[in-house]
């Protein structure tokens, strides 16, 4: 359970410090429109991967003790 805990953390932390290093590159670049486009996507992304992993779990809520128990 615990693995099931830290993966739906990191995947999002992953994405989420990508994006920042994106929009923090577009911004030091001087190419604010990039930066904006960056964040718009990584929102997007971010949400799309929450909306996921709560799916996986809910359908997953009944699967997944079963392969720790007989």
């Amino acid at each position: 359970m615990r693995t099931i805990g830290l993966l739906t953390f990191m995947l999002p932390v992953g994405v989420m410090s990508a994006c920042g290093i994106l929009v923090g590159i577009s911004v030091g670049a001087g190419k604010g429109d990039h930066a904006i486009t960056y964040y718009e996507t990584c929102m997007k992304v971010g949400v799309a991967l929450a909306f996921l992993q709560v799916l996986i779990l809910l359908i997953g809520k009944d699967l997944i003790p079963h392969f720790y128990t007989k």
